[in-house]
């Protein structure tokens, strides 16, 4: 069983929750932060699986640096663009061509976290 409790806000844009998991011995909590208006919001990447391209956008409603990074399963960063105080929607199509089939990670990078999309070149 796991019930919710509210914690204390890191920010007031950054509510954080814990978890009490109390199905072992001794109960676990995890913290984790709830993503909220101010960050970026709803990511899509697709069609995924995908042969060649695949497309990405995302919303953010506020100006922030972001960093995005198409890294391999090795961790090896495949291509990278940085958005200087980026605000609004995004769109961009990546060419998956040169590289070979398997999983790729799209990591996108905020002052306030981190995103990881999983891409599956088939």
């Amino acid at each position: 069983k796991a019930r919710v409790i509210e914690g204390p806000a890191i920010n007031s844009f950054n509510p954080t929750y814990s978890f009490y998991i109390t199905n072992n011995p001794s109960p676990i909590i995890n913290t984790f932060n709830v993503e909220t208006e101010n960050d970026i919001i709803k990511v899509n990447v697709y069609p995924n699986p995908t042969g060649d391209k695949v497309n990405v956008n995302f919303n953010s409603n506020s100006t922030q640096n972001i960093n995005l990074k198409l890294v391999n399963s090795f961790g090896q960063i495949l291509d990278s663009e940085n958005l200087k105080k980026f605000k609004g929607e995004y769109f961009k199509v990546i060419s998956l061509e040169k590289y070979s089939k398997g999983l790729y990670f799209l990591q996108i990078s905020t002052d306030k976290g981190v995103v990881n999309k999983k891409i599956i070149h088939q």
